[in-house]
């Protein structure tokens, strides 16, 4: 439950910073967000109750930046593309498969 309460957190913050940018007339202030996003990581880093992957914690929040532009857009870690990739090429194959057995 807390490491889905750090994940909230993390991209919660991050598209805060992200949605702000964009409004900001001072592109110095970009800096400053990201700074600001840099000292959250690190107090969550060391002051969280539990340990948290610094890597998912980056990728929650590059999802969050992505799933608050639209409901469509994600980000696929690599791991994830890797699998998905598999099991479209199985996907395919069996696809493939069928249609030739209907044409014999």
């Amino acid at each position: 439950m807390k490491n889905i309460f750090s994940k909230f957190l993390i991209s919660f913050l991050f598209c805060l910073i992200a949605v702000n940018s964009g409004n900001s007339e001072n592109k110095d202030d970009i800096y400053k967000k990201i700074d600001l996003f840099s000292e959250v990581l690190d107090k969550i880093n060391k002051e969280y109750v539990e340990d948290v992957n610094q890597s998912d914690a980056m990728d929650a929040a590059i999802n969050g930046v992505l799933q608050s532009l639209d409901p469509y857009s994600a980000y696929m870690t690599p791991s994830y593309m890797k699998v998905y990739k598999q099991k479209r090429a199985v996907n395919l194959e069996d696809w493939v498969s069928k249609l030739a057995w209907k044409q014999e």
